[in-house]
């Protein structure tokens, strides 16, 4: 419809250019003959045998009368001539029902056929593919088989015109009893009969029908049609009462098949004869003209939509639902293959134009139609692989939430289940479209069936490693002693499990991700830190083990305070279950600080984020115990009762700090130059700057009680003894 707008448009400007209609002569249309005139023509051919002449021709008036009297009957015969007959009477109707429409054009109103006249056209095409099916076209590859049924058929008609009006001998068209003879005669019976002078065969040998009994234009003879047209040029146009001149040149020069459409009719005759249907690569100017416009239209419109699927690879594939994170919605996904799906029926309609209503015809056709098949499937193999793609992502969504499973990492593993199924059944499809695809275009289904061989043959020659993955992944999936999202160590290598392939397992190591054959992971040892629970929905929970060295020697309130804050910070912590603190020693005997818990997680920036926290706490508490023991020195000068003093001095000052607890303070030590109190206490600080502030405060305050209490501490004396512990 757009295309006759369009050319409706074309026409309106040249309709001042309007002329009086031409006559029937100067439009090329068969004028009907008579008998009569037919004879005169006959008298002059002198060596020929004219139509009148031939001995089929009673049978063939009597032919012509029953297909007027019924004309929707078989044309295919049981003999060669019942055959050759009905094809030419019926092929002879079609011509003159085209004529009279052709004709009737400069009376129609308006740019369009009338409804009656548009059954008269349905009507001939009906007859015409009567005709058609006394064409054995087995042997033409499906796809151009229409194209190729329609052209021979108008060529096989000028061609029987002329040797049916040109025979040098009488034409004898054997009927059964005939052929049932010329069988006894044979050394061989084949049912095949040849058309005199020619090398056109009918034959009731027909591929795929062992019971047939009626008798088709073979398909050997399609070729040959087509050549001896060729051959014969302008021979092919004759006089008599049955004839079709130019038949095929109506058809192959104007658009719209058999009966052009009316708007190309109403364009002036010097128009379309000295420009618009002017030959160029076989094919008419309009026709060229027209076809690279739709060309451009097709291609422009298949970049936007390629652009448009590109595009949507750069947006977000899965855009999360606010309903608890139920649901996750693929809606690129979607998106490509709606936009891919889009070019099917744009390809279908692009070719429809191209070979109905431009009607390109010729090698022209043949080579536009291959090309348009090969574009076709290949734009459905694209849309079957998306559409698997988007199937398999939204049916591992709805899996998920039927199963009430709706964390992340459930989607991820039901995906990895759902996904390798259906691309598998992607592929399938995609492979029975490539071998429809290479029947159409002509391939015989016995070279198909060899290239479907091939695959096996493939598997058996160089594919075996693929198989044995192939297996090895279904063992990994039926025994999962891996799961995606859990923490294990596969061989040498040591990550999260990313993805279980039909191929591979993929694991993400703190350097990069690797892809572990499943063959390969099925025969290594495999280590698995995450412990599994019955809540399915749940993360896996992997095992954290922390240990320090300690440098030096801890006295035991040191060890209780260490054991102490690590335990309460383990404890405190959401992230971390079943912990464990603990120390122990070595052959040296220096000591361990031993940290253990569980946490879920099922990748490296979470497991990596926790276990930093905890490296960093853990060293801040080691530094902690070791500056909660504070060494004070006083002077040899202090009275008894200002050493009595000291201790509760000290008490006092703890005890103003709201997080801190005083445990002991004790005269431990005599040394060179002081008496050596030491100090401890406990500090519930929520941070480790914190603590060092209020330690900052405990021993300012000791120097300031000391001086109120003049208890001297002297030079040289330590404040505070810490040795730095690792």
């Amino acid at each position: 419809m757009a295309l006759g707008c369009w050319l409706t448009a074309c026409c309106l400007i040249f309709l001042p250019l309007l002329q009086v209609p031409p006559s029937r002569a100067q439009a090329g249309l068969a004028t009907p003959v008579s008998v009569t005139q037919a004879n005169r023509s006959a008298a002059s051919i002198g060596a020929f045998n004219a139509l009148q002449q031939q001995p089929f021709y009673d049978d063939l008036l009597v032919t012509a009368k029953a297909w007027d009297d019924n004309p929707i009957t078989d044309v295919l015969g049981e003999s060669p001539k019942e055959t050759i007959l009905n094809f030419y009477v019926v092929m002879a109707k079609v011509s003159r029902e085209q004529d009279l429409l052709l004709a009737s054009a400069s009376n129609q109103s308006g740019w369009f056929w009338s409804q009656k006249n548009r059954q008269a056209i349905a009507s001939i095409d009906q007859l015409w593919d009567l005709a058609i099916k006394a064409l054995d076209l087995s042997a033409i590859p499906e796809s151009i088989q229409p194209d190729m049924g329609h052209e021979a058929s108008l060529k096989l008609k000028q061609i029987l015109d002329y040797e049916f009006n040109h025979s040098q001998a009488h034409l004898n068209l054997p009927d059964p009893q005939a052929i049932k003879k010329l069988n006894e005669v044979r050394l061989r019976a084949d049912g095949t009969w040849t058309l005199p002078d020619t090398s056109i065969e009918l034959t009731d040998n027909i591929k795929d029908k062992p019971s047939n009994l009626d008798y088709y234009f073979a398909a050997d003879s399609i070729p040959e049609i087509l050549r001896i047209y060729d051959q014969l040029g302008t021979k092919v146009n004759v006089c008599q009462q049955f004839a079709s001149p130019n038949f095929y040149q109506k058809y192959s020069l104007t658009p719209g098949g058999l009966v052009s459409p009316l708007w190309y009719l109403k364009i002036p005759l010097w128009l379309r004869q000295d420009v618009l249907e002017k030959s160029l690569f076989d094919q008419t100017v309009f026709q060229i003209s027209v076809t690279l416009l739709l060309s451009a239209v097709y291609i422009v419109l298949l970049l936007r939509i390629f652009l448009g699927i590109h595009r949507s690879y750069g947006a977000p594939t899965k855009v999360p639902l606010q309903a608890g994170g139920q649901a996750i919605i693929c809606k690129a996904e979607w998106k490509r293959v709606l936009l891919l799906l889009i070019t099917l029926p744009l390809t279908s309609l692009f070719g429809s134009l191209i070979t109905e209503a431009i009607n390109i015809t010729g090698l022209s056709l043949f080579v536009i139609t291959e090309l348009l098949y090969v574009i076709f499937f290949a734009l459905a193999m694209g849309s079957v692989f998306l559409l698997f793609e988007s199937l398999g992502h939204s049916l591992s969504i709805w899996l998920s939430i039927l199963m009430g499973r709706q964390s992340n990492l459930q989607l991820k593993r039901m995906t990895n289940l759902v996904m390798p199924i259906s691309r598998m059944l992607a592929a399938l499809a995609a492979m029975a479209l490539l071998y429809q695809l290479l029947l159409k275009v002509g391939l015989p289904p016995s070279t198909v069936l060899a290239f479907s061989a091939v695959p096996g043959l493939a598997i058996g020659l160089g594919a075996s490693k693929l198989l044995g993955n192939l297996f090895a992944g279904l063992s990994i999936q039926s025994d999962r002693p891996l799961r995606v999202g859990e923490f294990c160590r596969i061989g040498s290598n040591l990550g999260f499990v990313s993805k279980i392939g039909l191929r591979s397992v993929e694991l993400e190591t703190l350097e990069s991700r690797i892809s572990i054959p499943n063959a390969i992971a099925d025969e290594e040892t495999i280590i698995n830190y995450s412990k599994r629970n019955g809540n399915p929905d749940d993360l896996p929970r992997q095992a954290m083990d922390l240990n320090f060295a300690i440098d030096g020697k801890l006295s035991p309130e040191q060890m209780d305070d260490l054991l102490f804050y690590g335990k309460s910070y383990l404890a405190a912590l959401p992230e971390l279950s079943d912990t464990i603190v603990s120390l122990e020693t070595n052959g040296s005997h220096d000591l361990t600080l031993i940290c253990h818990g569980e946490v879920e997680l099922s990748d490296w920036s979470t497991y990596l984020h926790i276990r930093e926290q905890l490296l960093l706490r853990l060293r801040q508490i080691i530094d902690q115990v070791g500056r909660s023991r504070v060494v004070v020195g006083v002077s040899y000068d202090c009275t008894e009762e200002q050493l009595s003093l000291v201790p509760l001095l000290i008490k006092d000052l703890i005890d103003r700090e709201p997080l801190a607890s005083f445990r002991s303070c004790r005269l431990l030590a005599i040394s060179a130059f002081s008496y050596d109190y030491i100090f401890d206490y406990r500090s519930n600080q929520p941070s480790f700057a914190g603590f060092l502030d209020e330690l900052d405060r405990i021993n300012r305050g000791v120097i300031q009680v000391f001086a109120a209490h003049k208890i001297d501490i002297p030079f040289p004396t330590i404040l505070e003894i810490h040795k730095a512990m690792c």
